[in-house]
Order: structure tokens, then C-alpha cells, then sequence
């Protein structure tokens, strides 16, 4: 069976996170104070949070979108717990210190997550170099634009359509059947 476990991070329009809609095209529109909180109320929400931390040992998880502003602190909570981690974001050099950082060995590869072929390779890739794949954590996301979002032109919507619909749809279909040939396969997906 496959388990699926979805979490979605909403955003304020009122005044004290206006900065969250209103950020300019190509910046990192969290402050860091902000991040810190989310990172924290998104590990806090992720099932086995307990007992089934502990017992991914051994496990092998993707993480999609590993590089990108929640990664780091996901990737530096499923070090703690033994498991073989794959990662994936745009540039694979994060990636690589960031596995250096939190002292784990983990895959890591840059991949294009709108390309639904890259997507089945890198599923394809971490099931044979690492025998199987019995996680996903689906962390792609973002924001675009410099205008509120009710303002917001319709580049700016079709570049958000696709990427959390495609890439989710990309990743999905490259990875149930691995998540479902382990036999406790997991997919969980985290959208800001």
C-alpha cells in the first residue's frame, strides 16, 4: 500500500506578511525569521514525527526540491534518522555541501522536475543505485512575481501551474511504482 500525506503552507495578505506576496521577481521571498517558522510547523506536521522517525534506518527517501529554502532543514532532520537520503534540486553543488554539512552520504543530481523523462530517470536512477525506493518528500515550490497576487499577470500564474502541478505530476508518476514495489512505500508533499 501507498500512503500519501499532503501539507500545505498558507500565506497571510494581512500587513505583517505582505512581504510574502509582494516580494520582487527572483528573490527569495522569505525572510529568515519567517523560513525558521515554517521549516519548524512543517517538520512538527510531518507524520512519524515519533517512533517512525527512529525507524526509517536503512530506508531510502527522495527528496525533490532538497536545494530550495525548506530543504536544508528537512534534509538535516532525516539525517538524524539513519535513513538513505537521495536528493534533487536545480544544482547539484548545495546539494553536495549540504550533504557534507549534515554528515550523510547521500545521491544527489540535478534535475529538471518539468521534464517528466529526467523525473523517471532520477526515480529509475536512485531505485537501481540504491535498490529501491520506499520514500518521496515533494518539497517544490516557490513564488514569482513583484506585484500582489491579485494583481499578478497570467506568466506569473502559468509559471506557479507549472511548477507545483507539473513537477508534482512529473514526480508522482516517475515514483508510485518504486514507492509501491517496496512495500511501505510514502509520498508526502509539502506546498507553499
Amino acid at each position: 500500500s501507498l500512503a500519501i500525506f499532503v501539507f500545505f503552507l498558507c500565506r497571510s495578505r494581512d500587513h505583517r506578511n505582505a512581504h510574502l506576496v509582494r516580494g520582487s521577481a527572483g528573490s527569495d521571498v522569505y525572510n529568515s525569521q519567517r523560513r525558521l517558522r515554517v521549516e519548524r510547523r512543517v517538520l512538527a506536521g510531518l507524520p512519524g514525527s515519533g517512533e517512525e522517525w527512529r525507524s526509517l534506518g536503512g530506508g531510502v527517501i527522495g527528496i525533490a526540491g532538497a536545494g530550495g529554502s525548506l530543504g536544508p532543514t528537512v534534509v538535516r532532520r532525516f539525517a538524524t534518522t539513519g535513513a538513505r537520503l537521495a536528493l534533487a534540486g536545480r544544482d547539484v553543488e548545495p546539494l553536495d555541501a549540504l550533504a557534507a554539512e549534515v554528515g550523510v552520504e547521500a545521491d544527489t543530481a540535478s534535475v529538471d522536475l518539468l521534464d517528466a523523462s529526467a523525473a523517471r530517470a532520477w526515480a529509475d536512477g536512485i531505485a537501481g543505485r540504491m535498490g529501491r525506493v520506499d520514500g518521496l518528500l515533494h518539497l517544490v515550490g516557490g513564488w514569482r512575481g513583484g506585484s500582489p497576487i491579485e494583481e499578478s499577470p497570467p506568466e506569473d500564474w502559468d509559471f506557479l501551474a507549472s511548477l507545483l502541478i507539473d513537477t508534482l505530476q512529473n514526480v508522482t508518476r516517475a515514483f508510485v511504482p518504486h514507492l509501491l514495489a517496496s512495500g511501505r512505500g510514502r509520498f508526502a508533499l509539502v506546498s507553499a
